[in-house]
C-alpha cells in the first residue's frame, strides 16, 4: 500500500489574512488552483481519499474527489495541532503569530518532527493492518 500525504493548498490563513477559526479557513484562488493541479496529476484513481474536517482540507480534496466519484472518500480526524491558546490569538494574522509560533517550536521542538509526527499519527494508525494494493490520498492541514 502507498499513501501519499498532500498539504493542504494556499489559505487564507497563510496568504495572511486575519483568523478566527482554525477549522473554517478557507483556500485562496491560488490555493484553489493549486488544488485542482493536483487533481489534474493524478496518473491513476486512488483507492481511497481521505479528508481532514477542515474546510481547507476538504476544498483541496475535492477536485480529486469530482475526478474520481467512484472513489470511497473518508473524513478523518487528522486536524491541526493546537498549541496556541485560541481565545487569545483568534482574529490575528499569521505575520502576528509566527514570532509566538517560533519560539514555541524552537524550545519544544528545533527540528519540527514532534509537529509532523503528530499531524499524521492517528493517520498512520487508520492506514496500518488495511489490506489495499492502492494509494489513499490525505490532505492535511498544516
Amino acid at each position: 500500500m502507498r499513501a501519499i500525504f498532500i498539504r493542504h493548498g494556499e489559505s487564507t490563513g497563510n496568504a495572511g489574512v486575519p483568523c478566527h477559526d482554525l477549522a473554517t479557513i478557507e483556500l485562496t484562488e491560488r490555493g484553489q488552483e493549486q488544488a485542482r493541479h493536483v487533481a489534474a496529476s493524478w496518473a491513476e484513481a486512488p483507492s481511497l481519499i481521505v479528508t481532514s474536517p477542515y474546510t481547507r482540507t476538504r476544498q483541496t480534496a475535492a477536485p480529486t474527489i469530482a475526478r474520481f466519484p467512484a472513489v470511497p472518500v473518508e473524513t478523518w480526524p487528522i486536524e491541526e495541532f493546537t498549541y496556541l491558546q485560541p481565545a487569545r490569538w483568534n482574529g490575528t494574522a499569521s505575520a502576528e503569530r509566527m514570532p509566538h509560533l517560533e519560539r514555541y517550536w524552537s524550545a519544544a521542538d528545533p527540528d519540527g518532527s514532534v509537529a509532523k509526527i503528530v499531524k499524521l499519527e492517528h493517520a498512520w494508525r487508520r492506514l496500518d493492518g488495511r489490506n489495499d494494493d492502492g494509494f489513499q490520498v490525505a490532505p492535511f492541514p498544516g
